[in-house]
């Protein structure tokens, strides 16, 4: 969380110094509870990347066309690009990552969010898994992601890459689940933006003993 919370507490920093953007903050209701924002008009949905989200409490990315709709985000850029990059991140570790594992893990190849060889090496890691019992009736699921942070946001290739870290425990079940034994991982997830929408772009991982 290293990322996230230093856009927290400059943002929070520059609230308390700009008693104009305070001002105008108070007259809008809440964007993002952990940052104690109040905006006027909290919208049904959320657009980021060309995808719809319901909302539900969770902190997405606000895209370009709502923030154009606020007075405060067009006139503050610095804040308004500060707001935006702790979405993203927080997104990348909060949902991108679990949602990915998810559905390679459980559901097999699916190539969404991420591309063919990050796709390759979580369904080797799976298959690994599978191998390493001789059950019958077996599968695979992602019993905990744990320990998510971003580590590091670096240009690489040209292209902005955002580094993120974490452990997961998969639980591998054998006979119609009377069986189980869980595997426990250490990875490591780069994500690119491709297209507009940011996918996972590398995969490794570790077996943590």
């Amino acid at each position: 969380m290293k990322f996230i919370e230093s856009y927290k507490n400059c943002f929070t920093r520059e609230m308390n110094n700009n008693l104009a953007l305070k001002r105008e903050m108070d007259r809008v209701k809440e964007v993002c509870k952990k940052l104690d924002i109040k905006i006027e008009s909290k919208p049904k949905k959320v657009y980021f990347w060309n995808r719809p989200v319901e909302e539900n409490g969770s902190k997405f990315i606000i895209e370009k066309e709502f923030m154009d709709k606020h007075m405060w985000f067009r006139n503050n850029r610095l804040l308004g690009n500060m707001m935006n990059d702790y979405y993203k991140l927080t997104y990348i570790e909060q949902q991108l990552i679990p949602e990915i594992l998810h559905q390679n893990i459980k559901l097999g190849v699916k190539e969404v969010l991420a591309n063919a060889e990050v796709t390759k090496n979580i369904k080797r890691m799976r298959d690994e898994l599978l191998e390493s019992v001789d059950w019958n009736d077996k599968e695979v699921i992602v019993d905990e992601i744990r320990r998510k942070e971003v580590k590091n946001i670096a240009i690489k290739n040209l292209k902005k890459t955002i580094t993120a870290s974490f452990e997961i425990t998969i639980a591998v079940y054998g006979k119609k689940r009377s069986v189980k034994q869980n595997k426990h991982h250490s990875c490591t997830m780069e994500f690119t933006k491709e297209d507009g929408v940011w996918k996972a772009s590398n995969f490794t991982y570790t077996e943590l003993y």
